[in-house]
């Protein structure tokens, strides 16, 4: 198989999360305005639940089938027969997920009262399992999955505009959002025949199960401290709070899922580097993957706590302003939520170390929950953005510790200076843009302007790898 750019993988993945900044920048003002801060709590604390019976029926699937497969995905005949056996126990483990989702909603009275919206939004389950984006993931075919995206998301975008007109509208939103996030699962079903047919098979599955087994606990324990301040904010505390952190929590996760893409587009290199033996290209690629994720990281926190207020009252209007200190909060929560998802997806998954990260995530999710209900009646959604950033820091401590023996001196402090030095000025001038008082849009595409100019101009001067490779490899 021909191995396609990384560069050109990685471009392409950005694009696509772009995108998903793009598109909600389009339809959070229009949502967050026409269904209230009630009805879109109600969305989301829907959305949270499902998120739990997505995981079962995920199984760490993902993460293990890039490892495995990635290693295999030369040879025909072994690559079909391992994607056989891991579609099948996806079926399998999504049967159990509906099942348990079904006995949830006959206990709990609480999320009895959201039935109607819940089965809707479950829909992504099933469609996320026929989809199998990891076979895509696996062959690197970033291109069909950035287009597939754009498609989904136009459509959802007129369907939006056509549909939703009043608070009421909130199921009719939710059928949408399944549209635009797992849509493109039904135009992966044909398309990935390309590389393999897939087939029910019950042989051979048990080899598969203890590693699918702590991967998918390490998972659970991984949303669980990720999702459980929603779900628990939906429990203690009003429709119209969870709405407004669940705004913060939005576009925290949409800037995170940016950064990752970097992360995620290298991981099928790096198993494919593993198990060829090239332990020096695969250590030299960590590298090179981490200092990039930093490149972008710090502005990005930088830019978000000095925007913070005129950022939530753009996207989603005054109502939403009050959220701002979650906001903050959850911004200094990227710099460990990045550095949790390099750590565990790019050293420990895929040098085997899964139990670590299960008892990382454990730890972190007692934790979170823990302070979940201690913190949140005090203070609100301010506690439950507090947690996350608590937990998300453990986590990395743990990740760092452990990766070590792997791949040391990971940071180069000479490009680490010109990240912060740039981050100085990014500061500077958001600053002094918010004292001279204009207009808050105005402010915005000022500030991220200069900044970014500014920015870019110190790394070139400083001669910052990353974007000096980045600028030779454009000319080329």
């Amino acid at each position: 198989m021909k191995t396609k750019s990384l560069k050109i993988n990685t471009v392409l993945n950005v694009i696509k999360q772009l995108c998903s900044v793009l598109f909600p920048l389009i339809t959070i003002p229009y949502v967050t305005r026409i269904l209230q801060a009630t009805n879109y709590g109600k969305v989301n604390f829907g959305s949270s639940i499902v998120s739990y019976f997505t995981l079962i029926a995920a199984f760490g699937i993902t993460n293990y089938s890039i490892r495995e497969g990635g290693q295999i995905r030369n040879d025909k005949e072994k690559f079909a027969k391992f994607a056989n056996e891991i579609f099948t126990i996806n079926l399998l483990s999504t049967c159990i997920a509906y099942s348990g989702l079904i006995l949830v909603l006959f206990i709990s009275p609480k999320i009895r009262s959201y039935s109607i919206l819940i089965l809707i939004q479950s829909i992504t389950i099933i469609l996320s399992t026929l989809g199998a984006n990891w076979i895509n993931t696996i062959f690197e075919d970033y291109l069909f999955i950035t287009l597939r995206y754009i498609v989904m998301q136009v459509v959802s975008l007129v369907l939006l505009f056509l549909f939703v007109h009043t608070p009421d509208d909130y199921i009719i939103y939710a059928v949408i959002n399944i549209i635009a996030t797992a849509g493109g699962n039904l135009l992966n079903i044909p398309y990935i025949r390309k590389y393999v047919r897939l087939k029910l098979t019950f042989r051979d599955l048990k080899k598969h199960l203890v590693p699918l087994v702590l991967l998918f606990f390490n998972e659970v324990a991984f949303t669980i401290y990720v999702n459980s301040d929603i779900t628990i904010l939906g429990f203690l505390c009003t429709d119209k709070e969870v709405g407004i952190y669940s705004l913060s929590v939005k576009i925290y996760t949409v800037i995170k899922t940016i950064i990752n893409s970097i992360v995620v587009v290298s991981m099928p290199r790096m198993a494919s580097m593993l198990g060829n033996d090239c332990v020096d290209e695969y250590r030299k690629l960590c590298r090179k993957v981490f200092m990039a994720t930093l490149t972008i990281l710090i502005p990005a926190i930088i830019g978000m706590i000095s925007l913070s207020d005129k950022i939530l009252y753009v996207v989603a209007g005054r109502e939403y302003v009050v959220g701002k200190e979650s906001f903050c909060i959850l911004s200094l929560t990227l710099f460990f939520s990045v550095g949790v998802a390099f750590y565990g997806n790019c050293i420990l998954i895929i040098n085997r170390l899964e139990k670590i990260c299960l008892k990382a995530a454990c730890f972190s999710a007692l934790l979170n929950i823990v302070l979940n209900f201690i913190l949140i009646p005090f203070i609100g959604y301010n506690g439950a953005a507090l947690t996350t950033l608590l937990s998300e820091a453990v986590t990395a401590i743990i990740y760092m510790k452990y990766s070590k023996q792997f791949v040391n001196n990971i940071v180069d402090k000479k490009d680490l200076l010109s990240i912060l030095v740039g981050g100085i000025f990014i500061f500077i001038i958001c600053g002094v843009i918010a004292y001279m008082k204009m207009n808050t849009y105005l402010s915005i595409v000022l500030s991220i302007l200069f900044s970014g100019i500014v920015y870019f101009t110190i790394q070139v001067a400083l001669r910052n790898k990353i974007v000096v490779d980045f600028l030779q490899s454009f000319k080329r």
